[in-house]
């Protein structure tokens, strides 16, 4: 058809080229033709070209060309034989080409054909488009069409198009460069038809939707999805769906030939699951409905259990009723046998674990030897490595791992211990040692400073305290205490704490590092104050004082200790005592210094008989009146810093006068010349007086003038 079509074009241009300027054509040529020669009509009537006596060729009044049909539909409309076609074979829109054809059997043929010598030459169809006009192209944007065939079909009433081939732009184009991809669309009608096959353009190809998506750049292959992983050559993403190895008997599996190392299939007789060859096939063990084993030997021995998960070779390796027990790593968990709700995270991890129940163990080798304890929980490597008690927890490398048999026990740290069989215990910091039940033990030997921003609470509720007795011995016992200077034997602290670990240690003992050998050794040459333990035991069973600051050891490796903080009580007994003493002591003092005051006063009336006028002839025989001495009270009284002033004033003419300082026995202890007559003060110092009160007098010519009391406290 179109060899045709285009040589009654040419038939066509021939008759329009041999056109006159007169509007006269000859057939055989024309040489008058100008620009302005026209062939055609000037009404209303199209114009028909015949060839043996039949119209070939039309142009209808809007320019429309048909050729095999007189009714053109568009700009050209080319139909072969054939009845007239029905309306419904024409698009809607305005096409720029339609061509019909009708044959009974063969091919309605579009051919373009050519030759050429070059290995370029081709026949070429090229779909252009740009945005804007034909007149001033624009460019085109990101997912815009490009081009597309579709193909179209029947249904009884209208045409479909349930299948093609589009062309779009695939990214942001610039000078030289429009990425394309081309799209392939199937369906049953243009309103259900799905893009099938996708090959953008940087080669990626998808298939429905990334159902299966290839990667260009690295032949990587999606499947549910469209970023395949960087280190997967097969990336498969569901959310409802899984994958379905080959499935075979045993005989089937053992007769392949020469089978590929990684060559992975499910066997669904004898021992059933999955295998995998490498070297020789492996067993990654059944996958049942209630329990998953994954690794060599794993789950072996199971029969009536569920709830069990175990991944690494030989994990859960004997189990035989346990149930919801969880291993991962090799040889996890691997003697449990009827064991329950145990987990275990680590290369031997709960290895020889029996039948204890309700177990966690987190790191290699973490809890290995415990056979039947139970609600015990470890973390890290070799931690609670003997254990087999009860109730532990245990965080750090090698944390509790050489105690055994113990219960309640918490050991926070790396290398906290504990002796063997005890209970109700705590370790906490990096080397911390218990030595005996119901004790709580913070830091190791290096440690010389624990504490925090408040004081240390004890628990001291009197609703809870019974048979309360006052009978805590006070001077008595704390006079009879050796306080000593001492410094600590931190090695051979170490040697003792070593050697309560028996026998127990399986695996290399980690070397202390630099820091804890300088600590140590530092720690070694502080001089320390306190008492000797065994000396306080001691003194206080003298006195029949069962006194609680003793710790006394409760096994042969346990230490003595003392509670430094219940001397208190002892203390504040003494105080109490030496208050009571005190107070004795002033209520003597106050009725001696009234007697002392009594007899002054009656001293004085008796001076008075003996000199009725005070006045006193001095060694120059002048009469001198001593009315006119006076004594002042000191001040500040008591002194302040040890010192204080007493003012005075001495008769003009006194030859001899002093002051005199005495305690409270009378005893003279400060004896003062006074050289200056008229009047004048002295500043005493008091730092040589014990505390207490004391009298100070003046005498003027051998004669006591006024007396006055001086009270001395202790610094």
């Amino acid at each position: 058809m179109i060899k045709h079509f285009f040589l009654k074009i040419m038939v066509f241009l021939l008759l329009l080229s041999s056109a006159n300027s007169f509007g006269q054509w000859n057939l055989t040529g024309n040489s008058n033709a100008t620009n302005t020669s026209v062939l055609g009509t000037t009404n209303g009537i199209p114009l028909s070209l015949v060839t043996k006596n039949a119209k070939r060729l039309v142009i209808d009044t809007l320019g429309n060309i048909g050729i095999g049909t007189s009714s053109p539909i568009n700009i050209l409309t080319v139909k072969g034989a054939g009845s007239t076609p029905a309306s419904s074979w024409v698009s809607a829109g305005a096409p720029l080409f339609v061509g019909f054809g009708e044959t009974a059997i063969g091919n309605a043929d579009y051919i373009l054909s050519m030759a050429g010598s070059s290995a370029n030459a081709r026949p070429v169809f090229i779909g252009r488009k740009g945005r804007g006009t034909l007149a001033a192209p624009a460019v085109v944007a990101n997912n815009d069409f490009l081009m597309s065939f579709l193909s179209s079909g029947y249904d009884g009433a209208t045409f479909q198009n349930p299948a093609g081939i589009d062309f779009y732009v695939d990214g942001v184009p610039s000078a030289g460069n429009v990425p394309a991809r081309i799209s392939f669309v199937t369906g049953s009608s243009s309103a259900t038809r799905l893009e099938r096959l996708k090959i953008g353009s940087t080669g990626n190809i998808s298939f429905n939707n990334t159902q299966l998506y290839v990667q260009q750049s690295n032949g990587a292959i999606g499947m549910g999805t469209s970023a395949p992983n960087a280190s997967a050559l097969v990336d498969m993403t569901s959310s409802n769906k899984g994958m379905l190895t080959p499935r075979m008997t045993k005989a089937q599996r053992l007769a392949i030939s020469s089978p590929a190392v990684g060559l992975l299939l499910y066997q669904t007789d004898d021992v059933s699951g999955f295998y995998i060859y490498n070297n020789g096939w492996k067993t990654i063990r059944a996958i049942d409905s209630v329990n998953v084993f994954l690794g060599y030997r794993s789950g072996d021995a199971i029969s009536n259990t569920y709830g069990n998960t175990a991944v690494g070779n030989n994990s859960l390796q004997y189990l035989s009723t346990g149930t919801n027990n969880t291993a991962t790593g090799y040889q996890a968990l691997n003697a449990t046998t009827v064991g329950f709700e145990n987990a275990a995270f680590g290369a031997g991890a709960l290895a020889i674990n029996d039948s204890g129940n309700y177990n966690s163990a987190f790191g290699n080798i973490s809890m290995p030897n415990n056979r039947t304890g139970n609600y015990n929980s470890s973390v890290g490597y070799y931690s609670l490595f003997q254990q087999n008690g009860n109730n532990n927890s245990a965080l750090g490398f090698s944390a509790g791992d050489y105690t055994n048999g113990s219960s309640e026990g918490t050991f926070l740290g790396t290398l906290t211990q504990a002796g063997d069989n005890l209970s109700n215990i705590t370790a906490v910091g990096y080397g911390a040692t218990v030595t005996s039940s119901n004790a709580v033990r913070i830091g190791n030997t290096s440690v010389t400073s624990i504490g925090g921003q408040v004081g240390w609470s004890n628990f001291s509720d009197g609703r809870f305290k019974k048979n309360v007795k006052e009978n805590v011995p006070g001077l008595e016992f704390i006079t009879k205490l050796r306080p000593v200077t001492y410094n600590l034997d931190v090695s051979g602290i170490d040697n003792a704490f070593e050697a309560t670990k028996g026998n127990s240690i399986i695996h290399a003992k980690p070397q202390p590092s630099a820091n804890d050998i300088k600590a140590k050794e530092a720690k070694e040459k502080i001089i320390y104050s306190g008492f000797i333990a065994q000396e306080v035991e001691k003194t206080a069973k003298e006195l029949n004082y069962d006194f609680s600051g003793v710790d006394v050891p409760k096994n042969k490796n346990d230490f003595y200790g003392l509670r430094y903080s219940e001397f208190v009580i002892p203390l504040v007994k003494s105080v109490q005592e030496l208050n009571k003493m005190n107070n004795e002591k002033d209520e003597t003092i106050q009725s001696q210094n009234k007697r002392i005051t009594d007899l002054e006063d009656r001293l004085t009336k008796l001076e008075s008989l003996l000199t009725s006028n005070k006045v006193l002839n001095n060694t120059s025989g002048e009469n001198i009146n001593l009315t006119s001495a006076t004594l002042e009270q000191n001040v500040p009284n008591p002194p302040v810093n040890n010192n204080t002033k007493i003012s005075y004033n001495i008769p003009v003419g006194s030859n001899n006068a002093e002051l005199v300082v005495t305690d409270v026995n009378g005893k003279r202890v400060k004896e003062i010349k006074l050289n200056n007559t008229g009047k004048g003060y002295l500043n005493i110092n008091t730092s040589g007086l014990s505390a207490g009160t004391y009298s100070y007098t003046l005498y003027v010519n051998g004669r006591m003038i006024e007396t006055k009391k001086m009270i001395v406290s202790a610094n």
